[in-house]
């Protein structure tokens, strides 16, 4: 895909050092390079709030213009005046891209690795902050970088995995259970000032490879732990196309001026961008639908950025599905029950359910299942 621009006009380099960070919003990396080099601008230049190109671009998720940035030198250890550092603004989006956040983490990407347990505004690590939006495959990611499974003990809010119970993602509670089970935490001896009369217990992947023999008994460790994921890798969710306001706001002025017709043939001229699979019973993005565009399509009607259970009949049931089972669909998704789902719960919800295997019926033994056999239906 070709990725196009206009480039930036602004009246001094006071002004260019100002809004360099702003920059980050462009996908094409050439036009960040073209505006760096022209005005001479550092690639770590923060704004007058501190913040950096490359927290913006990891916001907006322009893995492209991200991996540029690192090769340039970024560096996302950096924090602006609230303490957010480039790593907190890829966990703090809507939409989480995980290969960019394996970027900043990653010591081949860039020759200054985020810290994966760096402490947000609020005094949150990324993992906690995964655990509480309930992000199973954003979870994955960050303990197998070795993130801190014992961040916030002690505290109010506790560690990834009772913020998880706290937020009824039961799902990440069981895999930090496994994760536990075949790491047991190690026992660390601290000066006596410190242990008043215990032993205490800490997670540290590190230390414990450190005491276990170095670096060969580290990767045998972290062998382990990928013995736990999937045997399939998660899907990467494809990045949504990248559109400047001037084409959006035609595409929505064009869509406005359509009857409801002819609207739902252009929403639907490429086919369902989530798809229910009823022989595997999971849920399925097509190739090059994005959660987003899954959303937005479902939502074609409306309009409303909230989906309902009615939304859920009429997308899925045009799939085949029964009114019934849309119905559980629907019920998976909307965790907090106000029978409405915003983007923010789909994104979050959809990361867990997507390859997973839907339940089919109600557990036996359950009135539900005894209707259902005497043929009364749910």
């Amino acid at each position: 895909m070709m990725l196009t621009s206009k480039e930036p006009i602004f009246r001094d380099q006071a002004e260019a050092f100002e809004r360099w960070a702003e920059q980050g919003a462009q996908p094409n990396p050439k036009m960040v390079e073209k505006v760096g080099v022209h005005w001479q601008i550092p690639v770590n230049k923060q704004n007058s709030k501190g913040e950096t190109i490359l927290m913006h671009a990891c916001y907006h998720g322009n893995q492209l213009t991200v991996e540029y940035l690192l090769k340039q030198g970024a560096d996302p250890r950096i924090a602006d005046k609230r303490g957010m550092t480039a790593l907190h603004s890829c966990v703090m989006n809507q939409v989480i891209y995980i290969p960019i956040i394996l970027m900043l983490l990653d010591p081949t990407k860039t020759q200054y690795p985020a810290d994966v347990d760096a402490k947000s505004p609020s005094g949150h690590t990324p993992l906690q902050m995964a655990a509480a939006i309930g992000n199973l495959n954003l979870v994955k990611a960050l303990i197998g970088k070795q993130a801190n499974l014992m961040a916030g003990q002690g505290s109010d809010d506790g560690t990834p995995k009772d913020i998880a119970r706290k937020h009824g993602n039961m799902q990440i509670v069981g895999y930090i259970q496994d994760v536990e089970s075949q790491f047991p935490k190690q026992l660390v001896k601290k000066p006596r000032s410190q242990q008043g009369g215990k032993v205490r217990r800490r997670w540290s992947f590190s230390q414990r490879a450190a005491q276990a023999g170095g670096n060969a008994d580290q990767k045998a460790l972290m062998k382990g732990l990928d013995e736990l994921k999937d045997t399939q890798e998660p899907p990467k969710q494809p990045e949504p196309p990248k559109e400047d306001a001037e084409v959006a706001a035609a595409k929505k002025e064009a869509l406005d001026n359509m009857d409801d017709e002819d609207r739902e043939k252009f929403v639907f001229k490429d086919g369902f961008h989530l798809q229910y699979d009823s022989k595997k019973g999971k849920l399925m993005l097509a190739d090059k639908a994005s959660v987003k565009s899954a959303f937005d399509q479902m939502d074609w009607k409306k309009r409303d950025g909230k989906l309902t259970v009615h939304e859920f009949e009429t997308y899925f049931g045009r799939q085949g599905l029964k009114r019934s089972r849309c119905r559980r669909l629907f019920r998976l998704f909307d965790k907090n029950g106000d029978t409405k789902i915003s983007f923010k719960e789909f994104n979050a919800r959809i990361q867990e359910l997507l390859e997973s295997e839907i339940p089919r019926s109600p557990h036996a033994g359950s009135p539900r299942a005894a209707r259902q056999k005497s043929g009364h239906g749910w």
